[in-house]
């Protein structure tokens, strides 16, 4: 059902800052910008518009690394690489003897630059 506008009985567009109100809620539970667009009765390229900038938002407040571009040269990544896992995995713990990680990928600060340590070149 499109969300109403009106204005003295007429039929308004939502404003920008309205708009960008209207449609974040939408954009950061994953929701797609044509399914946002028919529930708010936002035209495409208005809600595209909007979306855009909060994901570019929503993109700048994760970590250092949300990409995992510094796990491709971590000493502690693994170094076999499955295409059928979800890709570079993290083996600090295994590596280093601890029993984790205790940081989040995006925020990680075990990082070090090197080939993959051998779990027998630690011990």
């Amino acid at each position: 059902m499109p969300a109403e506008n009106t204005r003295e009985g007429k039929k308004t567009k939502p404003r920008a800052k309205n708009t960008r109100a209207i449609i974040e809620p939408y954009v950061r539970q994953g929701i797609p910008n044509t399914e946002i667009a028919e529930k708010t009765g936002i035209k495409y390229s208005t809600v595209w518009a909007a979306a855009k900038k909060i994901r570019d938002q929503m993109a700048e407040t994760k970590g250092k690394n949300a990409d995992r571009h510094l796990c491709k040269t971590c000493k502690y990544r693994a170094a076999a690489y499955n295409p059928k896992s979800s890709g570079i995995k993290c083996e600090y713990a295994l590596k280093s003897g601890k029993r984790s990680r205790r940081c989040n990928v995006e925020d990680c600060d075990k990082y070090e630059k090197g080939a993959p340590v051998r779990v027998k070149d630690e011990m």
